[in-house]
């Protein structure tokens, strides 16, 4: 079982201005639908509004509170939920990262999948994640491969470096979806241009063996090198391995510096 992507603290110090407002809680609602033809999920017929498509997982009518948490963690928490019902997503994704654990009261995975579930279909693309996660591993809602595909899709779209790297493993590997290299290598250089390490480290191999591209030890070794730089001991075992001459050594370097400047320091 995966973490849920997030932390709390951050947002109780930015809302802790906020006056409570009034007003009545949200009505339960489905969660995500997909539409689904011989198996397949059409992203384009979908869109990004979930709420059209013709397959509808219901996951239990949500008994929403509407005065607010009860979990004794101080008068700020009272805050998030008349935002979250005033449509804030950011407020939505923290209810949701609340409920997720017992850290700060009882765990409540009901009222955790509801708020991500909101906060998701209003773009919140962390919680698009988390729900995707949650799915792929039926963490408290029916399992639902299409689903997760879905979700891991829209956080990719909308650059999230996580879901990006996560469906290029799952393409590689054929977890949820069919194998295909060249969507791997596609959504590994996707994370790998957000600063993903991991991704940078993968989509280096993939072009030292030529999977899902052709073979380039050139452009493998600049990738494995800025990994290496960043301190990635299986990377510096594997650049000790690459054999390449002196002047594709050198095209490498330069590439290297220009792939540093551009994938690795925007993101320290």
């Amino acid at each position: 079982m995966r973490a849920i992507a997030g932390t709390l603290g951050v947002f109780l110090i930015f809302f802790s201005g906020y006056a409570a407002a009034s007003g009545s809680g949200p009505q339960p609602e489905s969660v995500a639908n997909a539409v689904v033809t011989n198996g397949i999920l059409f992203e384009d017929q979908i869109g990004n509004d979930p709420s059209q498509a013709e397959l509808s997982i219901n996951t239990n009518n949500l008994e929403l509170v509407n005065t607010g948490p009860t979990m004794g963690i101080g008068d700020e928490l009272s805050y998030l939920v008349p935002l979250a019902q005033n449509g804030d997503k950011d407020a939505q994704y923290q209810l949701g990262i609340l409920y997720s654990t017992s850290e700060w009261g009882p765990e409540d995975k009901q009222q955790s999948i509801f708020w991500f579930q909101k906060a998701a279909d209003n773009g919140h693309v962390k919680a698009q994640l988390n729900l995707a996660r949650l799915y792929a591993d039926g963490d408290g809602i029916p399992e639902h491969n299409l689903m997760a595909v879905y979700w891991y899709k829209l956080a990719a779209q909308n650059n999230d470096g996580e879901a990006q790297y996560e469906l290029a493993q799952m393409f590689s590997e054929g977890r949820l979806v069919g194998v295909s290299k060249s969507e791997a290598i596609s959504y590994f250089l996707k994370a790998a241009q957000q600063g993903h390490q991991e991704a940078q480290f993968d989509l280096a191999k993939m072009h030292l063996n030529g999977s899902g591209t052709p073979k380039n030890i050139m452009e493998g070794y600049a990738w494995m090198n800025i990994v290496v730089a960043q301190g990635h001991s299986k990377a510096e075992a594997t650049i000790k391995r690459i054999r390449i001459s002196r002047k594709m050594l050198a095209e490498a370097q330069d590439l290297s510096l220009s792939l540093w400047n551009q994938y690795v320091t925007p993101f320290k």
